[in-house]
């Protein structure tokens, strides 16, 4: 299937799933559970952050010793009696299994705890080989009753509300059972025990594999787990290679990550230990294997891909997922869509670098793009994998096996990558927009392709004047004594879209003595062409500019998004060549958002009095991307008389990030949407914020609503008052 057939078949689903309210219910009120669960455990540890730095330590160990680790893991385990298996594929794993239950004549099995298995389609192969499955947690036996795949790490029902599982229920039992969550346990109960004593093998997962003792680790809460390992005679335990961790004592610090990043508890119901089939020497203290647990148990160590990933030395960190499933609880895509449209077998941003190598790069390239680059996931991870940096490398390798798409192709490379051509057309875009222009600053359904970027919202049209029109015009004024020399960097939207956003943060800054020139040479920061996965053209870009900024004492912006570029990407785009790096990093450590150079260098007072009643919102870039989150409230609640009031969640994103918001729209206004909920429920007048791109995005979602709310970047009140 081409990648435009696959397109539009990913939004087929996504259309569908943005309307599923009652889906989105259900995810809503799991995910919340979830993330509520974890910060109230994280309390209880004042060192947490130590805790994450330690555990990403032990997986980064864990893998630079890979092989031999499994070198004394199956020495350890076959000392025992039990047997390691090498499976390089799927479908060497899923034959291995399904050879072993017709030998043994198996006609039942039980499985707990392994989503590996879903990866190597095992349900599927001892089907057709006229084996039955039965899955026994709760959740998999739900999703495996309605013929579905789970839909998340930990809770793969939880895109089902109470009300439909119960109805599920019903069908099962032919009762009328009701949606009450203790009754329905009770039922599930009811209906596999027999199931566990009645299979022949049991097939389970594996959270961790201790290398020093040959254990195999399990964690659960339901207790079926133990049930599959230790009812049927036959224990197979599938796990991929990145499993492997030296010592019990590493071990131990992982669990405790792992259970209160996953559900917020200090310890799961079940922590499972197993060396080995089970075994006694009670008689004369003759070991003899096969006690009342199983006689045979079998590792099957999983490859499938995993080595590609650990060579890679770009992907390798993706292996360090121990599938906690906190990305997810608080991914603003995931939420909105669940995991049967953001994902393949594993779900979210790290799983869409996990399908890339064991699934296929045809099957990753939707869901590394549908990603707003929010960095909440690498916020909550346990083991601090970079998922964001990880899914800008992925869409790097698709650009470069697929290419861009031609419309992308002729704005990066022809236009934005050439500043005067690129002016030059959004001039003339200027002025072939006034026939769609609504109420003198927005446009609304414009022709063609374009259709479907205002099908549905309003967008800002292209200022009349852009800020560097106006200031060829209107030169700057010099400042006889300045304090401090500084070139502003205003962005594409401040420059073309938001020019008053620029002359406020000016008239601010000479106001405090600072004498700033705009460098009219300064071209786009490469933000959407970077996240667009053309990094070469990105890099172009960054040189460009950082030609033009490298002079000035202080490079000063009001975009976070172009901040982040200035700042943090730069360098890294510029790693591999020494003295590129080096005046990238020059000019990051001297790159400052205009809140905080206004707090840090000025120890700046707002001067005025407003009655506004406001709230803030947080960018994405500038809050997780940049940590500055202290300095536009300090000067927002300095304002004399000026209202503040912070809204829930301030920091969730707001569905613009860029492209995303035109390509995946109905994500992005459904994201949008939660976001205009807790602004409303504030009661504020006038929304704050310090990014444009945020300001675009809430602005014309107020609007469609017909809300009276203004949204002004923290610049414009400071000056206005």
């Amino acid at each position: 299937m081409s990648h435009r057939k696959r397109h539009k078949e990913y939004l087929k689903k996504v259309s569908k799933a943005v309307k599923n309210d009652s889906q989105r219910l259900a995810i809503e009120r799991t995910t919340k559970r979830f993330d509520e669960n974890r910060k109230k455990s994280l309390k209880d540890i004042e060192n947490f952050e130590e805790l994450r730095k330690e555990a990403r330590k032990i997986r980064e160990k864990g893998l630079e010793n890979l092989f031999e680790n499994i070198k004394k893991f199956t020495c350890e385990f076959e000392k025992v009696g039990g047997r390691v298996i090498k499976a390089n594929t799927s479908a060497e794993a899923s034959g291995f299994i399904t050879d072993l239950a017709k030998k043994k004549n198996v006609d039942l099995i039980v499985k707990s705890k392994s989503l590996t298995t879903e990866e190597i389609n095992l349900n599927e192969r001892l089907n057709d080989a006229g084996i039955k499955v039965v899955e026994t947690d709760l959740g998999e036996w739900i999703v495996q009753l309605k013929g579905e795949k789970p839909s998340h790490l930990l809770a793969p029902a939880i895109h089902l509300t109470c009300e439909e599982i119960a109805k599920l229920f019903s069908q099962v039992t032919g009762k009328k059972l009701p949606a009450d969550p203790s009754t329905l346990v009770e039922v599930a109960r009811n209906e596999l025990r027999n199931f566990f004593c009645n299979a022949g093998m049991g097939i389970t997962g594996a959270n961790f594999l201790i290398s020093e003792s040959g254990t195999i680790t399990l964690v659960s809460n339901e207790g079926n787990a133990r049930l599959v390992s230790g009812f049927p005679p036959v224990h197979v335990a599938i796990a991929g290679i990145e499993k492997f961790v030296t010592s019990l004592e590493e071990t131990v610090k992982l669990l405790k990550l792992l259970t209160i990043s996953a559900t917020g508890q200090k310890i799961s119901t079940y922590v499972s230990f197993i060396t080995g089939p089970s075994r006694t020497a009670d008689i004369e203290l003759n070991i003899t294997l096969g006690a009342h647990g199983p006689k045979e148990v079998y590792l099957i160590v999983l490859d499938n891909g995993r080595s590609r990933m650990y060579e890679d030395e770009d992907f390798r960190e993706a292996l360090y997922c121990i599938r906690c499933g906190a990305c997810l609880n608080v991914c603003p895509v995931y939420k909105e869509i669940g995991g049967h449209v953001f994902g393949h077998v594993y779900m979210g941003g790290i799983g869409a670098v996990l399908t890339a190598f064991l699934n296929g790069l045809e099957n990753a390239r939707e869901m590394a793009f549908s990603c707003t680059g929010c960095k909440a996931c690498s916020e909550v991870c346990p083991v601090k994998i970079d998922i964001p940096r990880l899914l800008l490398k992925l869409r790097e390798r698709i650009v470069k096996k697929e290419g861009l798409p031609w419309v992308k192709k002729v704005i990066f490379k022809k236009l934005m990558k050439n500043r005067e051509l690129f002016h030059m057309a959004i001039k003339t875009a200027s002025k072939l927009q006034k026939p769609f222009i609504k109420g003198g600053t927005t446009l609304r359904h414009i022709p063609l392709f374009f259709s479907k970027y205002t099908k549905s919202r309003y967008l800002p049209a292209i200022a009349r004047e852009s800020l560097r029109e106006i200031l060829e015009k209107n030169p700057i004024k010099k400042n006889e004594n300045p304090k401090f020399k500084a070139a502003f960097f205003s962005g594409c939207l401040i420059d073309f879209i938001y020019p008053e956003i620029g002359k406020s943060i000016l008239k601010l800054l000479g106001e405090e003595n600072v004498e700033t020139v705009f460098p009219f040479e300064q071209t786009c920061c490469g933000i959407p062409v970077l996240y667009s996965g053309d990094t070469g053209t990105a890099k172009e870009m960054a040189l460009q500019n950082i030609e033009v900024l490298k002079s000035f004492d202080f490079i000063i912006t009001g975009c976070a998004t172009c901040l982040e570029a200035l700042r943090n990407e730069y360098p890294l785009l510029l790693k591999n060549n020494p003295t590129q790096k080096a005046e990238a990093e020059s000019l990051a450590k001297k790159s400052y958002d205009f809140s905080e150079f206004l707090i840090k260098f000025l120890n700046y007072k707002p001067k005025g009095i407003s009655n506004k009643k406001v709230t803030y919102h947080d960018s994405c870039h500038l809050h997780r991307g940049l940590e500055i989150t202290e300095e536009p409230r300090e000067l927002l609640q300095g304002v004399k008389g000026l209202n503040f009031i912070e809204m829930e969640f301030p920091c969730h994103c707001c569905g613009a990030a860029g492209s995303f918001a035109f390509e995946y729209a109905e994500i992005s206004e459904a994201i949008l949407e939660r976001k205009l909920e807790t602004i409303r429920k504030t009661g504020a007048t006038t929304v704050a914020t310090a990014c444009p791109g945020c300001i675009m995005q809430i602005k014309g979602g107020l609007r469609e609503a017909g809300d009276k709310i203004e949204v002004k970047h923290i610049a414009e009140i400071l000056a206005e008052n």
